[in-house]
């Protein structure tokens, strides 16, 4: 039976004890970094459609405006830019 010396043992247990450290803080960062993107995309997809109701809201209000002022009758002219 041969006996291994303390050092040894010792040293690879630091070594390995590192790598599992550093393995695991990747997988946890990695993972937190997959779960930010995809909360960002959903943020992104929400603004979007706001700014597209804003939009859609304004353009109603414009038409709307034109539709009082060509109902009195007189000859109008209108420019509107999207």
């Amino acid at each position: 039976m041969r006996l291994r010396s303390r050092s040894t043992a010792r040293g690879v247990s630091t070594a390995l004890s590192y790598v599992l450290t550093l393995t695991i803080s990747v997988v946890l960062v990695s993972g937190l970094m997959v779960a930010a993107g995809g909360f960002v995309s959903d943020e992104h997809a929400r603004v979007t459609e706001t700014e597209l109701d804003v939009i859609g809201n304004r353009l109603a209000a414009g038409i709307e405006s034109v539709d009082c002022v060509a109902s009195d009758g007189g000859k109008t002219s209108v420019n509107a830019t999207v």
